[in-house]
């Protein structure tokens, strides 16, 4: 499933990114993202192009991450910038309601979901915590994580077909 570099310890695979373009349409593509970390749920991270998210003033990044639960199905979670006015925004991080809810059976999560950074080790660290919550034995060895690793956006652009959406 997807691909890697086993000397890089890198490994990709294929997500459906969903995106509002700046016309307010909603696009779905297939994308690669970097799996950051695996087990009963696993993490990646996916590189954004320049059209996929606002970005004028405020420091939101150009990645998102997609938590996979245990079913296989991918969630989005992203911090973003919001326009409210001609010269204003405000930064929504989403990421930490999404994490409350997806991971609701935990104890822990409201205060973890309070603190965690909106980095590869941040959120890499905390579903590993939550892995080992669900289940003990369901944790797998990840890659270590280099915050501000660069990830060519050629990865993202292999498969980036848009899917048909319904209206």
């Amino acid at each position: 499933e997807g691909f890697g570099f086993p000397e890089e310890n890198m490994h990709f695979l294929q997500v459906p990114h969903t995106y509002k373009t700046e016309g307010g349409n909603t696009l779905t593509v297939k994308r690669f993202a970097l799996k950051l970390a695996e087990g009963t749920n696993s993490l990646y991270r996916l590189e954004q192009m320049p059209e996929e998210y606002i970005h004028s003033l405020s420091d939101v990044k150009s990645h998102v991450y997609y938590y996979r639960n245990k079913e296989g199905k991918f969630f989005k979670l992203e911090r973003v910038e919001e326009k409210t006015s001609v010269v204003k925004f405000r930064v929504l991080e989403k990421y930490r309601g999404a994490l409350k809810y997806l991971m609701a059976d935990w104890p822990n999560i409201n205060k973890e979901s309070g603190k965690v950074k909106f980095t590869d080790r941040g959120m890499a660290e905390l579903v590993e915590a939550y892995n080992l919550f669900v289940d003990p034995t369901s944790i797998q060895e990840a890659p270590p994580i280099k915050d501000g690793r660069k990830i060519a956006h050629v990865f993202s652009l292999l498969t980036a077909v848009p899917q048909p959406q319904s209206n």
